[in-house]
């Protein structure tokens, strides 16, 4: 199934990030920058030096990963663990994380999540030229794919066109490692796809997957009307460990 997306969409998973790849875009999730500082009391210069050591090792990752003919980069969402705007340290690890970036790829954009609440205000203060969004939808010749978050409702139209749907949000894992989610679903007798992509954050892990959690995140970003007409067939979660199908076409 996934050399069968690769052949006809140009779509990649990389499992090491973890990241995915559409051509010339690449596309990472949840990078909770200061996650680690909030639950911890450490000194203020501690904290500094945390958040900071994060934003530049996600970096690093994507660098790695990053293709000459890549020009394109998206983040799906939740830059920053504080939902409101965050400590001054936490700001610099983002200004840091980002401007690297942008010198990088020749376009940056964010998919706004649940935790970048003040994001639109963060970003012109440090003045990035950094692009923000609640959605994208891409269009070839052989379909389309919406991005998005995930917590939200994704705009009607959109979501019926689309072949494919990515996501991040739920951080998926198993016991072993971060997996990525691919789920197969009818939607009024149209055959979708929905791609879960795991944090890149390396500190931060997420929770085991199963048919009823995707199901209610499908239904989560279906409008009203759509909602009853879901019908999850079956899920596989890919990680550089896991190889796992589970059908799904007996949940309510």
């Amino acid at each position: 199934m996934i050399q069968n997306l690769t052949k006809i969409f140009g779509l990649e998973l990389i499992y090491d990030v973890p990241a995915l790849k559409i051509r010339r875009t690449l596309i990472v999730a949840d990078p909770h920058i200061g996650y680690s500082t909030q639950t911890y009391r450490y000194s203020t210069r501690a904290k500094e030096r945390i958040s900071m050591y994060q934003a530049l090792s996600m970096f690093s990752m994507i660098s790695a990963t990053k293709e000459k003919h890549m020009r394109k980069l998206i983040i799906l969402g939740d830059i920053k663990e504080s939902i409101g705007v965050p400590r001054k340290f936490v700001l610099k690890a983002i200004q840091r994380f980002l401007t690297k970036l942008t010198e990088l790829f020749k376009q940056v954009i964010i998919v706004r999540g649940n935790h970048d609440g003040k994001l639109i205000d963060i970003l012109d203060e440090l003045d990035l030229e950094v692009s923000i969004v609640d959605h994208i939808s891409l269009r070839s010749s052989r379909g389309r794919i919406l991005i998005t978050h995930g917590h939200m409702k994704a705009p009607y139209e959109d979501l019926m066109a689309a072949n494919i749907i990515i996501i991040g949000h739920i951080h998926p894992t198993t016991d072993i490692d971060k997996v990525f989610v691919v789920a197969n679903y009818v939607l009024r007798d149209s055959n979708k796809i929905l791609i879960i992509v795991p944090t890149i954050n390396p500190m931060l892990q997420g929770i085991a997957v199963n048919c009823n959690i995707i199901k209610n995140t499908l239904i989560r970003i279906s409008p009203p009307e759509l909602q009853r007409e879901i019908k999850l067939k079956k899920i596989r979660l890919l990680g550089k460990v896991t190889r796992k199908e589970i059908p799904c076409d007996k949940i309510i």
